[in-house]
């Protein structure tokens, strides 16, 4: 894993950011990989290589207070020395390729729907002006929303109730909120919250009101 993204000759970007747990057991959100399966986890203090995945590819690890050395058929492939900090640091030196992959990253069209639902879904032409902005290409097929269709619904607001006077408990912080039409409601208001701190077995000792200033 790289915390470089300059470090990649190719990149594949993950549709969503996949989680990768470290040594400590947080867990670190990786954002894209090679094709070697390289991840790219940006939150990295350090680069790191995974002992287990060399083992899977028939490598054989061994250690000692020294250093490491990963051996495959019987000859040595990679080795390290061991810091005061206990982290074996790999004998090894990265290569910045000419052209970083990321360099190309932006002339890959990628869906306009797929940005709007990355910016909460905000208008797509605002989406789009944006991405031109930054030299961001997308393709604007046509695509249903059904996030936006459930989550702005439009009504009128409570039968044309336009008062709202509340009524907040400052110990519990329990609050109760009516919908009136006409301010001379409002004793009754007061009376129902009443009554219904009665019946929860609580007594209400004092009353501070604004005066029903607007």
């Amino acid at each position: 894993m790289a915390r470089n993204k300059e470090y990649f000759a190719d990149f594949v970007t993950f549709a969503q950011p996949v989680n990768v747990e470290v040594g400590n057991g947080d867990a670190v959100p990786a954002y894209g990989r090679s094709t070697v399966n390289f991840k790219y986890v940006p939150k990295l203090g350090l680069n790191l290589f995974s002992i287990g995945k060399a083992a899977d590819n028939g490598f054989n690890f061994t250690a000692n207070a020294a250093g490491c050395t990963f051996r495959k058929n019987g000859r040595v492939k990679l080795s390290g020395i061991r810091s005061l900090n206990g982290i074996y640091k790999l004998h090894v030196r990265v290569c910045i390729p000419e052209k970083p992959a990321y360099v190309h990253l932006n002339a890959v069209d990628v869906s306009l729907q797929l940005w709007h639902e990355r910016l909460y879904h905000q208008n797509k032409r605002h989406v789009r002006q944006v991405l031109n902005n930054h030299g961001i290409k997308v393709y604007a097929q046509e695509e249903f929303c059904t996030g936006c269709v459930y989550g702005k619904h439009h009504r009128e607001s409570f039968h044309s109730r336009k008062y709202r006077p509340r009524a907040p408990d400052d110990f519990s912080r329990y609050r109760r909120v009516f919908f009136l039409k006409r301010k001379d409601d409002v004793p009754l208001c007061l009376e129902s919250f009443l009554n219904e701190a009665r019946t929860a077995g609580c007594t209400v000792e004092c009353i501070l009101s604004d005066g029903g200033l607007d």
